[in-house]
């Protein structure tokens, strides 16, 4: 059963209201303090998937990144039906509130001192019309939900003007925000942009990443692009991790973080968060099939 929501005290729906206002508006709460959003007949709930440091043979928790979920009659709903019902005019209002709920809802993992890389549209989360002002917003709501700011780590979002990358990162390292750029390997701007960001993390591109894995040799040219990176001091995420070549490429090259199904799977907010840590021979190991046999008198595993 879906628990009860609550409308926050000062929710009013006006669709002449700044964008800002409007995501704080459609901003709900349940009885345990769980937020999510309604979005016509959706309701938007928070998901978070571990990110994991390669250190000494593990795979350690480091930090989480947080998605959304549309929710329809109780139930989950595809995204790419939740895309289709949504018009054009409100992608930005779901981007906003996508973003608004990664940081409010970080308090429900339950678990101290990981770090939460989110993205961040200042356009969309505040109603300030200056870098150093949206900013300062940015830190008066991480205060706010009790989230340190050493922890956060803002992906400057893509559609961000270049020209306004640098004023941007500056404004967030003055109070404490760390900085990162994703989408690495999309376009012809991105190294340009990671370096304006004076970034501490760069997030490759899944699908870039993705292609980089099937053509046989480019791994060792995805060596060299890493070491050049880490030379000017910045770590390397890669995420959207499925299958086990994928992440014995992303382990060859020196990749830091790491993200995917294949490492674990995301939760909502609010459920049971598993931060032991991940064996990489074991993860690397070949699968094999394991036959079970039930007899009419034996057990499971065909021992009597």
């Amino acid at each position: 059963m879906e628990r009860i929501l609550h409308r926050r005290e000062d929710c009013r729906v006006m669709s002449d209201q700044p964008l800002w206002k409007r995501i704080d508006d459609a901003l709900m709460v349940d009885e345990i303090g769980i937020e999510a959003a309604r979005c016509g007949p959706y309701l938007l709930k928070t998901v978070y998937q571990p990110i994991f440091r390669n250190r000494s043979g593990q795979l350690v928790p480091w930090g989480v990144r947080g998605d959304i979920v549309p929710y329809r009659n109780g139930r989950p709903a595809s995204c790419k039906t939740f895309a289709a019902d949504m018009l054009p005019r409100q992608a930005a209002f779901v981007e906003g509130v996508s973003r608004m709920l990664q940081l409010r809802n970080y308090r429900n993992i339950g678990i101290a001192g990981l770090a939460l890389l989110a993205s961040f549209d200042p356009a969309a989360a505040s109603r300030a019309t200056t870098t150093s002002r949206q900013a300062s917003n940015l830190a008066d709501l991480l205060e706010e939900i009790e989230l340190p700011r050493e922890l956060l780590i803002c992906e400057i979002a893509e559609n961000v003007k270049i020209e306004s990358v640098r004023p941007l990162a500056v404004a967030l390292r003055r109070r404490g925000i760390r900085v990162a750029i994703g989408q690495f390997g999309v376009g012809t701007r991105f190294l340009e942009r990671a370096r304006l960001a004076d970034s501490d993390l760069i997030r490759l591109d899944s699908g870039w990443f993705r292609r980089i894995v099937e053509v046989p040799g480019a791994s060792g040219l995805l060596a060299s692009l890493l070491a050049a990176i880490h030379a000017e001091g910045r770590e390397v995420l890669v995420d959207g991790l499925e299958t086990v070549d994928q992440l014995r490429v992303a382990l060859d090259a020196g990749v830091d973080l790491l993200q995917g199904d294949l490492l674990r799977p995301a939760k909502l907010a609010g459920a049971i968060f598993d931060t032991s840590p991940l064996n990489r021979k074991a993860l690397l190991a070949p699968r094999s099939k394991i036959l079970r046999f039930t007899g009419s008198r034996g057990r499971k595993d065909g021992r009597r």
